[in-house]
């Protein structure tokens, strides 16, 4: 409704508003001139006397600029209008269709130069199923629009995977009236997955969103088996299998051309967004110039486990302890305080810690429980300068995958933000890929590469990032080697044997098998070589070396005061046994006086 108080909200939102024609000729759905050209010089009285108030998508004076896009729903069997709902809420307009209110337009803000999108390219009139309208004007308000969600339209940093929506919708549109009475759904969903599969690059995580739509709209109550389906398709094709169908059995199975398919078929996307080109002038210098130049040399935040634009892998297995070691140096980072007997180097720093698969609640009490160890040892909390972002905050929508460009500009975004408000350089942790990358083809290098390209761009503004992921089978990271060849640190943890397994109490508790297979600058050191870390409950973090079975009980014997005799007792072992191996712990450094007599 076109009032007064609308005018004054649409105005904060700084849409660019003009009074629109009504009209049975050509000018009907125009906006009306002022002085012979479009404007948005109107006041609100010639806006409220208007019949209808339409948007612009850019401003006039700077046509490069864009502001707004527009999803236009023009299939007049309404049936792509079914699947509005899968877009992210924001301001959207609908209208009357034979007494129901059907939404028609969904509207965001964008600063993104975004080509439009209509499916189909050609049609007569009437005949679209759907538009991305992005340098016209839609009409939003008036005797025939209603505004169905009154809200300023969310802003979008990367418009690529709503673009996508737009492909899905149609494809899904010309599916959904196919399959309405069909027997065998699951025969249905193994060939669409297997169309989705090897002909598209969609995510994971739309594919799901858009089969749980069709599940809904076909009163299909088994949903989670049709995802079943969709998953196990991708699994299957990634595991090199034969057993994957593709767009020709889908299409005899429905008995029709999906001519909409070919929407989100992966050449269709490479076609429609040709990128343009950029000419890089590589920076070179002769060699007496390079050696003359003041390069600032990168120094250690943790000295030596944390250096300053590095990039870090924390690999290891599921449960070990990777989240608690992470957070741990993160807090040390974020308060100076360093980690275990590595020192903090020039304060505090900013940290941003994105954490991809643990509830809220188990991150909470993990940053509860080093706080509090910090309080215990008067170690100031820096809250500004620790910053977390947990799936479960991001409500229905989930985190934009790492491994698109949407994703990636969103946690650019954030960097920026921290960096800007502290004015330090931040210590960026990704935890972990798996989750924040959903359907990334992890033994794939093209798929890792813009990944690292990425981290590495990162690094080069002078951020740290540390990723984490999971050791497959054979205990080396998961995935294509790609992944490694751009970092500096590799941390890898392993759950020890029993041989190793130092006797801890607490189900929280963690210890692991620590080693660096890869360590650029410290690869034959000490400090890189393979031990035991343990944390007890209270944040008691000790590293051991890898030691017997006897030398282990020997360490927990004397700190629990035990003599000599008693250990004797204990363990079977001869006294001079245990003397000797006193003092080979004493001579390690693990135990640091000898008080057992």
């Amino acid at each position: 409704m076109i009032t007064r108080e609308n005018i004054k909200t649409w105005r904060e939102w700084q849409l660019l508003m003009t009074p629109v024609y009504k009209s049975n000729d050509d000018k009907d759905k125009t906006p009306i001139n002022k002085n012979g050209t479009w404007s948005t010089d109107w006041t609100d009285d010639e806006l409220l006397n208007a019949n209808r108030v339409g948007c612009y998508h850019k401003t006039l004076d700077e046509p490069k600029e864009q502001q707004l896009f527009d999803f236009d729903f023009d299939d007049k069997t309404r049936t792509a209008n079914k699947f509005i709902g899968c877009l992210p809420p924001t301001f959207t307009v609908g209208k009357k269709i034979n007494g129901k209110t059907v939404a028609t337009h969904k509207i965001y803000k964008c600063s993104v130069k975004t080509k439009s999108y209509s499916y189909p390219k050609t049609a007569a009139k009437g005949g679209k199923v759907i538009e991305l309208l992005t340098s016209t004007q839609t009409i939003f308000a008036g005797v025939d629009r209603i505004i169905i969600n009154n809200v300023e339209p969310v802003y979008i940093s990367d418009p690529t995977e709503l673009k996508l929506h737009a492909r899905l919708i149609a494809a899904f549109s010309e599916l959904l009236p196919l399959i309405k009475d069909i027997q065998n759904r699951n025969d249905f969903y193994f060939r669409l997955g297997g169309a989705l599969a090897r002909e598209t690059a969609i995510p994971m995580h739309l594919r799901t969103k858009y089969v749980e739509k069709l599940c809904e709209l076909t009163n299909d109550p088994e949903v989670r088996n049709r995802v079943s389906c969709i998953q196990r398709q991708q699994q299957n094709l990634d595991e090199g299998s034969e057993d994957v169908f593709g767009i020709k059995e889908l299409s005899e199975f429905v008995g029709a051309n999906l001519k909409a398919f070919d929407e989100i078929k992966k050449e269709a996307e490479d076609d429609e967004e040709v990128k343009e080109k950029k000419v890089y002038k590589i920076q070179y210098a002769n060699v007496d110039n390079f050696l003359m130049t003041n390069f600032p040399e990168p120094a250690y935040i943790i000295d030596p486990i944390v250096r300053e634009q590095s990039i870090t892998a924390v690999q290891g297995e599921p449960g070990v302890g990777k989240t608690m070691l992470g957070l741990r140096l993160a807090a040390g980072v974020a308060c100076g305080c360093g980690f275990m007997s590595m020192p903090s180097v020039n304060g505090a720093r900013p940290i941003f810690y994105m954490e991809g698969e643990l509830p809220a609640y188990d991150i909470k009490t993990r940053i509860n429980a080093i706080r509090k160890d910090f309080a215990k040892h008067n170690i100031e909390w820096k809250e500004d300068y620790f910053n977390i972002a947990t799936v479960q905050q991001q409500n229905d929508f989930g985190f934009p995958p790492l491994h698109e460009e949407a994703g990636r500009a969103a946690v650019e975004k954030v960097i920026e933000e921290i960096a800007e408000r502290t004015g330090k350089k931040v210590y960026v942790h990704l935890d972990n890929i798996s989750s924040l990358c959903p359907g990334i083809k992890e033994n794939d290098a093209d798929a890792w590469s813009p990944l690292m390209h990425w981290m590495i761009k990162i690094k080069n503004k002078g951020h740290t990032v540390c990723y984490y992921h999971h050791l497959n089978k054979s205990g080396v990271s998961s995935g294509s080697t790609m992944q490694t060849r751009g970092i500096q640190m590799a941390i890898r943890l392993r759950k020890p044997d029993s041989k190793h397994r130092i006797p801890m109490t607490g189900e929280k508790a963690m210890q692991a098998v620590v080693d660096f297979p890869k360590w650029t600058l410290h690869d034959n050191s000490k400090i890189a070589q393979e031990h035991i870390l343990t944390c007890d409950e209270n944040q008691n973090w000790k590293r051991y070396p890898m030691l017997e079975e006897n030398e282990l009980k020997i360490i927990k014997y004397y700190e629990e005061g035990l003599t000599v005799k008693e250990m004797e007792e204990e363990m079977d072992i001869k006294e001079k046994t245990i003397y000797r191996k006193l003092k080979k712990l004493k001579d390690m450094e693990v135990i640091k006086d000898d008080k057992v007599s």
